[in-house]
């Protein structure tokens, strides 16, 4: 009898084909490519398409594949085939995951695109090696075909055979031999993108505490800044009032060097005119510093309490969500276990049903036994009652002659 596992059995099996099918083109086209380069390297005279043609590879049957010299032609279908085989085999061995991307990864599609530019660019750059008085049309199509076919195939692939076709069947046929409907399907896909918003919006989180516990690091920063400025200050005024006792009693000891201690008492002045303006000036690159950093905690702050209130949403939505899904296995499986009891029961019905339909078969094939034995027992009878009746004719004849003859 074949079934669902059956069928992905062969699945598994024709994509397996497919897969070797482009394996054994792409090494052909490996083959042609090292024996056109080798052609095209050792080469003396003039290198043009025809000196440089490579008749066949390995498997001549398959050179018809080996159009494009970047062989990106024939690896996109083997790369892809690939994965198909392997996503098949999990689905027969029920140990697939199922995600948007399944049966290949994240970045595929981004990868077989970039083939194909690559190949694009190998075609381009192929044709600067030729000889530019001798190019011929038959170098440029080769240089074409490998340029054009890279990326036709690349995109041929991508957005038609695997989006159009592969992974919607691929999910579709996972989902019916699990016996997964598309709303269950739709409601995991969609819990599972709640529960990466909520570590996205955690992480978020996490980075806004580390940038809030940075900023307390530069707030402490600045509270010993402002100490620094203090201790600045108290310098300054110790320098002060020694700048002005040292010349007083200089004053006092030596009036004849009053002018050079007015000089020095000058020059004290100045040097703390000096440091109480840097003084200044430190204060307000401070006070700046502070009103920055304050505007940047209160926006960190109300984008921390954001976050939070989303993440908080999110959350709540998530279990409600989680709640009517369980909600609905549960009303699923009390469904399936009535359908279970009904069909117990029908099936109970049938037996009895069968039963009594047997009874009555055999008392009916009892009364037809019944029936056809009175009728033999009838006809015999009325056999010995035609006899009797015969005899008494034959007695009456009798009697009769005997009444004649008397």
């Amino acid at each position: 009898m074949i079934t669902k596992r059956n069928f992905t059995l062969f699945y598994v099996g024709a994509s397996a084909l497919a897969t070797f099918f482009c394996f054994l083109a792409w090494v052909n086209n490996l083959v042609v490519l090292w024996r056109w380069t080798v052609n095209f390297i050792t080469l003396t005279e003039s290198k043009t398409s025809e000196s440089t043609r490579i008749t066949s590879g390995w498997f001549k049957w398959l050179d018809w594949t080996a159009v494009d010299q970047s062989t990106v032609t024939t690896f996109i279908p083997f790369f892809g085939f690939a994965f198909i085989t392997l996503g098949f085999w999990r689905i027969y061995r029920k140990t697939a995951q199922m995600d948007d991307d399944f049966p290949f990864f994240r970045s595929y599609d981004r990868i077989n695109v970039s083939l194909g530019l690559i190949g694009t660019l190998i075609g381009i750059i192929i044709i600067g090696f030729y000889d530019l008085d001798k190019v011929t049309m038959g170098d440029l199509m080769m240089c074409l075909h490998t340029a054009l076919f890279s990326t036709l195939i690349a995109v041929a692939w991508i957005f038609v055979v695997v989006l159009l076709f592969t992974k919607p069947f691929m999910h579709w046929w996972h989902n019916k031999i699990n016996g997964i409907s598309p709303a269950d399907s739709f409601d995991d896909r969609f819990l599972e993108r709640l529960e990466q918003s909520a570590a996205t919006i955690r992480h978020e989180l996490t980075e806004s505490s580390t940038a809030l516990s940075h900023f307390s690091g530069d707030l402490q920063q600045a509270s010993g800044s402002l100490t620094a400025i203090s201790l600045t200050l108290n310098d300054s005024t110790a320098l002060f009032q020694k700048g002005i006792a040292e010349p007083l009693l200089t004053l006092q000891r030596n009036q004849t060097d009053q002018t050079t201690a007015l000089l020095q008492l000058s020059q004290t002045l100045s040097l703390i005119h000096t440091s109480q303006q840097a003084l200044v000036d430190l204060i307000k690159e401070y006070k700046s510093n502070t009103n920055t950093l304050q505007a940047s905690l209160d926006n960190i702050r109300s984008d921390h309490a954001r976050l939070d209130a989303t993440y908080q949403q999110t959350r709540k939505e998530a279990d409600q969500s989680r709640l009517e899904a369980d909600q609905t296995r549960k009303e699923a499986e009390e469904t399936r276990l009535q359908v279970v009891d009904l069909q117990r029961l029908s099936r109970e019905a049938q037996t009895r049903f069968n039963q009594q339909f047997a009874e009555l078969n055999a008392q009916r094939q009892h009364l037809e036994q019944t029936a056809q034995r009175l009728l033999s027992e009838q006809a015999e009878l009325k056999a010995a009652l035609d006899a009797e009746r015969f005899r008494a004719s034959e007695s009456e004849k009798t009697l009769s002659k005997i009444k004649s003859i008397f």
